[in-house]
């Protein structure tokens, strides 16, 4: 009975954090290129991580439901974009593997994703670490800036924007202000 126990209490403790962190892969395929996407999630920490290898527009994303906040760093721009979630666009972290199932049906059977436009601010963030750690080792020694949520239409982008398809459920804007 005690070996029982003992067994009980050892898998428990060994097997426990294999099963809070959940990896998924998706890939797809564009016409000119090809591009991967593949998403880590920490159900512990309440903190997601994905990555998009396309070449030079490579990123990854840290997005932490604990703190609100979403922190893309940017390869081709070493820079780290940090945008406050917006939770009704935004799908919840235990929702994101089920939209990669979705993903992987065929573009017209999936439903379009939510798109958002951000303004990104000219004004760097001094001290990174008030967003929480995940998104403070993300962006380590990079410039950061903060982006707002941008209301309405509006046309004229001094530098244009960045688009990014966050597992191709959330499209995101990142544009740079007049």
């Amino acid at each position: 009975m005690k070996l029982t126990i003992v067994t009980a209490v050892l898998l428990g403790v060994f097997l426990a954090p294999s099963l809070a962190v959940q990896d998924v892969n998706a890939g797809q395929a564009d016409s000119d290129r090809k591009s991967h996407q593949g998403v880590s999630v920490d159900y512990d920490k309440n903190v997601a991580i994905v990555t998009s290898n396309n070449g030079q527009q490579s990123w990854v994303s840290v997005l932490d439901y604990k703190t609100g906040f979403l922190a893309t760093r940017i390869f081709s721009k070493k820079t780290c974009i940090l945008v406050k979630m917006n939770k009704d666009k935004m799908p919840g972290i235990e929702a994101l593997p089920k939209a990669l199932d979705e993903m992987k049906k065929p573009e017209g059977q999936r439903p379009p994703p939510n798109e958002l436009r951000y303004t990104v601010s000219e004004k760097k963030i001094q001290d990174i670490t008030q967003y929480g750690e995940d998104i403070a080792a993300l962006c380590h020694g990079l410039p950061a800036y903060e982006a707002h949520m941008m209301q309405g239409a509006n046309f004229f982008y001094l530098g244009g924007c960045l688009n990014l398809n966050i597992l191709y459920i959330l499209r995101m804007d990142l544009c740079l202000g007049v």
